[in-house]
Protein backbone atom coordinates (compact mmCIF):
# COMPACT_ATOMS: atom_id res chain seq x y z
CA UNK A 1 0.00 0.00 0.00
CA UNK A 2 1.37 3.41 -0.96
CA UNK A 3 1.06 6.01 1.80
CA UNK A 4 0.70 9.62 0.86
CA UNK A 5 2.16 12.41 2.98
CA UNK A 6 4.12 10.06 5.23
CA UNK A 7 7.44 11.08 6.77
CA UNK A 8 9.87 9.52 9.23
CA UNK A 9 12.85 11.08 10.97
CA UNK A 10 15.51 10.03 13.45
CA UNK A 11 17.19 12.79 15.39
CA UNK A 12 17.92 14.47 18.70
CA UNK A 13 15.74 17.01 20.47
CA UNK A 14 17.22 20.48 20.25
CA UNK A 15 15.19 21.73 23.19
CA UNK A 16 12.97 20.42 25.97
CA UNK A 17 9.44 19.71 24.73
CA UNK A 18 7.11 22.71 24.98
CA UNK A 19 3.81 21.53 26.44
CA UNK A 20 0.49 23.32 26.12
CA UNK A 21 -2.75 22.11 27.70
CA UNK A 22 -5.58 23.60 25.65
CA UNK A 23 -9.01 24.61 26.92
CA UNK A 24 -10.64 21.67 25.13
CA UNK A 25 -8.62 19.27 27.36
CA UNK A 26 -6.24 18.40 24.53
CA UNK A 27 -2.48 18.41 24.98
CA UNK A 28 -0.03 19.54 22.33
CA UNK A 29 3.77 19.18 22.53
CA UNK A 30 6.21 20.95 20.22
CA UNK A 31 9.95 20.51 19.81
CA UNK A 32 12.64 20.60 17.17
CA UNK A 33 14.81 17.65 16.27
CA UNK A 34 18.19 17.82 14.58
CA UNK A 35 18.47 15.37 11.70
CA UNK A 36 22.06 14.79 10.56
CA UNK A 37 23.25 13.71 7.14
CA UNK A 38 26.89 12.87 6.36
CA UNK A 39 28.60 12.52 3.01
CA UNK A 40 32.04 12.88 1.46
CA UNK A 41 32.66 15.91 -0.72
CA UNK A 42 34.78 15.97 -3.91
CA UNK A 43 37.93 16.36 -1.83
CA UNK A 44 37.07 13.20 0.14
CA UNK A 45 36.33 15.11 3.35
CA UNK A 46 33.43 14.08 5.52
CA UNK A 47 30.74 16.77 5.60
CA UNK A 48 27.83 16.69 8.02
CA UNK A 49 24.74 18.80 7.51
CA UNK A 50 22.00 19.35 10.07
CA UNK A 51 18.35 20.00 9.26
CA UNK A 52 15.89 21.06 11.96
CA UNK A 53 12.42 19.53 11.89
CA UNK A 54 9.53 21.05 13.87
CA UNK A 55 7.63 18.17 15.48
CA UNK A 56 4.08 18.43 16.86
CA UNK A 57 2.53 15.69 19.02
CA UNK A 58 -1.06 15.55 20.26
CA UNK A 59 -2.83 13.94 23.23
CA UNK A 60 -1.59 10.41 24.16
CA UNK A 61 1.75 10.63 22.37
CA UNK A 62 2.14 14.19 23.68
CA UNK A 63 1.70 12.93 27.25
CA UNK A 64 4.44 10.33 26.77
CA UNK A 65 6.76 12.97 25.32
CA UNK A 66 5.99 15.36 28.18
CA UNK A 67 7.00 12.72 30.73
CA UNK A 68 10.03 11.13 29.07
CA UNK A 69 11.70 13.40 26.52
CA UNK A 70 14.20 16.17 27.14
CA UNK A 71 16.77 18.17 25.23
CA UNK A 72 19.23 15.77 23.60
CA UNK A 73 16.90 12.73 23.63
CA UNK A 74 17.35 10.55 20.55
CA UNK A 75 14.03 9.59 18.96
CA UNK A 76 12.43 8.36 15.78
CA UNK A 77 9.12 9.90 14.74
CA UNK A 78 6.58 9.12 12.03
CA UNK A 79 3.70 11.20 10.83
CA UNK A 80 2.70 13.67 8.14
CA UNK A 81 3.96 17.03 6.92
CA UNK A 82 1.81 20.13 7.15
CA UNK A 83 2.45 23.62 5.85
CA UNK A 84 0.61 26.51 7.43
CA UNK A 85 0.82 30.24 7.89
CA UNK A 86 0.07 32.59 10.76
CA UNK A 87 0.48 36.26 11.55
CA UNK A 88 3.01 37.30 14.17
CA UNK A 89 2.45 40.08 16.70
CA UNK A 90 3.49 42.71 14.14
CA UNK A 91 0.97 41.37 11.60
CA UNK A 92 3.62 39.82 9.35
CA UNK A 93 2.56 36.55 7.72
CA UNK A 94 4.92 33.69 8.56
CA UNK A 95 5.01 30.30 6.84
CA UNK A 96 6.12 27.12 8.57
CA UNK A 97 6.39 23.43 7.85
CA UNK A 98 5.73 21.14 10.77
CA UNK A 99 5.47 17.40 11.13
CA UNK A 100 2.38 16.12 12.94
CA UNK A 101 3.56 12.80 14.36
CA UNK A 102 1.47 10.04 15.86
CA UNK A 103 4.30 7.57 16.48
CA UNK A 104 7.49 8.05 18.48
CA UNK A 105 10.28 5.60 19.23
CA UNK A 106 12.61 6.47 22.11
CA UNK A 107 16.14 5.42 21.15
CA UNK A 108 18.23 6.47 24.15
CA UNK A 109 17.97 3.10 25.89
CA UNK A 110 18.45 4.73 29.30
CA UNK A 111 16.18 3.75 32.20
CA UNK A 112 14.32 1.27 30.04
CA UNK A 113 10.89 0.39 31.41
CA UNK A 114 7.78 -0.92 29.72
CA UNK A 115 6.77 2.65 28.95
CA UNK A 116 10.18 3.87 27.72
CA UNK A 117 11.44 0.72 26.00
CA UNK A 118 12.55 0.89 22.38
CA UNK A 119 9.07 0.11 21.08
CA UNK A 120 6.88 2.45 19.10
CA UNK A 121 4.42 4.52 21.07
CA UNK A 122 1.43 5.30 18.89
CA UNK A 123 -1.64 7.26 19.76
CA UNK A 124 -4.93 5.40 19.43
CA UNK A 125 -6.54 8.46 17.91
CA UNK A 126 -5.46 10.24 14.73
CA UNK A 127 -3.85 13.66 14.93
CA UNK A 128 -6.43 16.44 14.70
CA UNK A 129 -7.29 17.82 11.28
CA UNK A 130 -6.23 21.32 10.35
CA UNK A 131 -9.74 22.58 11.16
CA UNK A 132 -9.58 21.01 14.63
CA UNK A 133 -6.20 22.59 15.38
CA UNK A 134 -7.04 26.16 14.41
CA UNK A 135 -5.79 28.27 17.28
CA UNK A 136 -6.17 31.92 18.13
CA UNK A 137 -3.26 34.24 17.28
CA UNK A 138 -2.32 34.36 20.97
CA UNK A 139 -2.21 30.55 21.18
CA UNK A 140 -0.15 30.36 17.98
CA UNK A 141 2.38 32.84 19.36
CA UNK A 142 2.67 30.67 22.46
CA UNK A 143 3.40 27.58 20.31
CA UNK A 144 6.19 29.09 18.20
CA UNK A 145 9.82 28.27 18.94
Amino acid sequence: MLLQNNCQFIGNLGNDPEVKHLDNEKTVVNFNIAVNESYKNKQGEKVTTVDWMRIVLWNGVASIAEKHLKKGSKIAVAGKARNRSYQDKEGVTKYITEYICDTILMLDGKNTTAETANIPVTTSEPAPSIEETELSPEEIDDLQF
